[in-house]
C-alpha cells in the first residue's frame, strides 16, 4: 500500500472508531455496540480493511450506496471483533465467516458467539463467549397496514395482545415484537424464512422471553433485552440463559 493510500486509511479508521458507541449491556457476558454513518467518512480509503472476499464483494455492487453500507458495515465489524479479541495485526487479517441463516462467526476466536444487524446506515453488533446471542435493530418509524402485517407474520397470541394496547401503542410493540422475533432467529441460526411465527413473545413484570414452536429450542430459556442507546431505533439482544 502507498504511503498517501495509507494516510487515507488511518484516517478513515480514525473517523469510524470515533463513530462506534458502546452500550452498557443489562446482563454481564454479553457486549453491544452501535456505528451510525453520518456521511464523513471516505468508504473508498476503508476498502483494503476488508478480507479478499469482501473486496471482490464490494466491487461488484454497482449502487454507490449500497457499496458504502457494506464497506463502513464490515469494517465496523470488524473493528468490533477487533476490539473483543484485542486483535493486534490488520483488520482484514481477521478470519470473520458469514453464511446464510447461520450465526457469523470469527474462526480466530471459535468460542465467541457474534450477532450483527443493521437499519439504513445505522449498525449494531452484539458478542458474548458465555451466552448464545442474536440481535437485532430497526429505525422507529410508522408502520403502514401494522394490523395486517401483524396477523401475518406474527402469532394469534401477539396480534391479540398488541390490537389490545391504544393506537398510540402500537407502533413501538409492533417493532419491538419484529426485533425481539428477527434476533431470535438469529440466535438459533436460522433465517426470516424459517418463519416469524416460530416462536412467542411473551413479557412479565417488564421481562421478556420467547418461547419456541420447536420443543428441542424450547427446552432453552430465552431472553430479549431492548437496548436504548441508539438514538431513535429499537435493539433487541436475545440470549440464552443456560451457559
Amino acid at each position: 500500500m502507498k504511503h498517501g493510500d495509507r494516510l487515507s486509511q488511518d484516517s478513515a479508521l480514525t473517523a469510524l472508531n470515533a463513530a462506534i458507541f458502546w452500550a452498557d449491556p443489562p446482563v454481564l457476558g454479553i457486549s453491544v455496540a452501535a456505528f451510525i454513518d453520518n456521511n464523513a467518512i471516505d468508504d473508498s480509503a476503508l476498502v483494503n480493511c476488508l478480507a479478499a472476499r469482501e473486496r471482490d464483494k464490494a466491487r461488484l455492487i454497482t449502487d454507490s450506496v449500497e457499496k458504502r453500507h457494506f464497506i463502513l458495515r464490515r469494517c465496523f465489524q470488524r473493528i468490533f471483533v477487533k476490539t473483543m479479541l484485542n486483535w493486534q495485526h490488520e483488520l482484514n487479517e481477521l478470519s470473520i465467516e458469514h453464511q446464510l441463516d447461520t450465526q457469523p462467526r470469527c474462526l480466530d476466536a471459535p468460542d465467541l458467539r457474534l450477532s450483527f444487524s443493521s437499519s439504513g446506515f445505522t449498525a449494531v453488533a452484539c458478542a458474548s463467549s458465555q451466552f448464545t446471542v442474536g440481535v437485532d435493530i430497526e429505525k422507529q418509524r410508522p408502520i403502514v397496514n401494522l394490523a395486517a402485517l401483524t396477523e401475518r407474520f406474527f402469532s394469534f397470541f401477539e396480534a391479540q395482545s398488541i390490537a389490545a394496547l391504544p393506537v398510540c401503542d402500537q407502533n413501538v410493540a409492533f417493532l419491538k415484537h419484529w426485533t425481539a422475533k428477527e434476533a431470535g432467529l438469529k440466535a438459533i441460526g436460522k433465517g426470516i424464512v424459517s418463519g416469524l411465527n416460530s416462536f412467542v413473545l411473551k413479557s412479565q413484570n417488564n421481562i421478556y422471553n420467547i418461547d419456541f414452536v420447536n420443543e428441542f429450542e424450547n427446552s432453552t430459556t430465552w431472553r430479549v433485552n431492548y437496548l436504548n442507546f441508539v438514538p431513535d431505533h429499537i435493539v433487541a439482544v436475545v440470549h440464552n440463559l443456560e451457559k
